[in-house]
């Protein structure tokens, strides 16, 4: 080499090294596995947050029906949130499906790259171009599962059976502290929800709302709405102003 280029002077020079094609094809499986393994806890997590939107759905509906033929505008309104976040829901399953598309059609190319030949510069400027579309899609799967996980969080902490066994015997039915007489009348109370509705047993949205500790003072429980649904609950969470359960 040139011995007047020396690191710290004047002049720069730059380094070049030979490319392996063989790191290339390791490079290529490496990273649809990474990726492979995202798209599995994604689809996973989609499926849960369907079953809970459908359960949402199907349950808002029924009791909004119900509600408004009895007159009570306060929990028909509820159950309306229960729907539109139900909307919110399918929307992020939506996205998330695209991004498991893509997963999936970039994991079959990847499997032909890698049992090809890597021997021309354009080969394997392909398989390079190919892990750079992995990448990128593994940080967008990464994105939609932290969302799902964020829309889902609250029924994640409600599914826990153990942690929610008997937690709703701190509560009590607001009229307990109104009309001990009807206490064990059914009630519905208006106002805004702290936090969005959930598909939880009844423990489970006690749970709930002991885990939202700064926000949520009682909470309104629908039982499942029909025979399909026998297991699946509705929890709305309300402010620190309504009376305690």
């Amino acid at each position: 080499g040139d011995k007047g280029l020396i690191c710290g002077g004047k002049t720069k020079s730059s380094l070049f090294s030979m490319h392996s094609c063989s790191n290339t094809a390791e490079m290529l499986t490496n990273t649809a596995t990474s990726m492979t393994e995202v798209g599995g806890e994604l689809t996973a997590l989609s499926e849960l947050t369907t079953q809970a939107s459908t359960a949402l759905q199907g349950g808002a509906t029924t009791y909004q029906d119900k509600f408004g033929k009895a007159g009570d505008p306060g929990a028909s309104d509820l159950m309306q949130s229960a729907k539109v976040f139900a909307g919110v829901l399918d929307k992020a399953v939506g996205v998330a499906g695209e991004v498991s598309k893509s997963a999936s059609d970039l994991d079959g190319k990847a499997k032909a790259a890698a049992g090809g030949e890597l021997s021309s510069s354009k080969t394997v400027g392909e398989a390079e171009d190919l892990i750079k579309a992995m990448e990128q899609t593994t940080t967008k799967a990464e994105a939609s599962i932290e969302e799902l996980e964020g829309l889902m969080s609250a029924m994640a902490g409600a599914a826990d059976e153990e942690a929610s066994k008997d937690a709703v015997k701190q509560y009590y039915p607001a009229m307990y502290f109104v009309n001990k007489t009807f206490d064990k009348m059914p009630s519905t109370c208006t106002g805004e929800a702290s936090e969005k509705p959930i598909v939880a047993s009844l423990d489970g949205c006690a749970r709930a709302c002991d885990n939202d500790l700064h926000e949520c003072v009682g909470f309104s429980y629908f039982p499942g709405a029909t025979q399909q649904q026998p297991q699946q609950q509705q929890q709305q969470q309300q402010q620190q102003q309504q009376q305690q359960q």
